[in-house]
């Protein structure tokens, strides 16, 4: 995984475009880029890790064939364009042929990339206690709360 530290502004930009800043910190403010990084090296098996590796080589060739820059280059709707197409890409042939893709391949980068930038930033310490509901000190535990209206989604420790 010596590959990743060249990937970095790539991967701090790509979990910006997926998680961005509004009235909550974004995914580059949390700092997601590096602990994707963590996870992909010390988490994911070899395959994982190059099906990661590819995808953003991927990534930036194709912002390269489509708009003639690399993704970091390129502005929020062509970031957007970039990962629509990875999506569809993803999800093309409907629900059971992608099912039986990722159990016989593996989840293809897009669905990697997504999931591993909300954990990290549902982890970070500006996503839990920024975007989502906390209580540093819960009084006692409820398995089954309803939320209020406008009210976040509970961060979990």
């Amino acid at each position: 995984m010596t590959k990743l530290p060249m990937f970095r502004e790539c991967m701090e930009e790509l979990a910006e475009t997926i998680i961005p800043e509004t009235d909550t910190p974004g995914a580059k403010s949390a700092g997601v880029a590096d602990d994707v990084f963590q996870q992909v090296t010390n988490c994911l098996g070899e395959w994982d890790q190059a099906v990661f590796l590819q995808g953003l080589v991927e990534l930036d060739e194709y912002c390269t064939r489509k708009f003639g820059r690399v993704f970091v280059a390129c502005d929020g709707p062509r970031r957007l364009q970039t990962l629509n197409h990875f999506e569809s890409v993803a999800t093309f042939g409907g629900k059971f042929v992608v099912k039986v893709r990722n159990r016989l391949l593996g989840k293809p980068f897009i669905s990697l990339v997504k999931e591993l930038c909300v954990i990290s930033y549902c982890r970070s310490m500006l996503g839990a206690t920024q975007a989502l509901e906390y209580d540093p000190i819960p009084a006692r535990y409820d398995a089954c709360v309803a939320i209020k209206e406008k009210q976040r989604s509970w961060a979990l420790a």
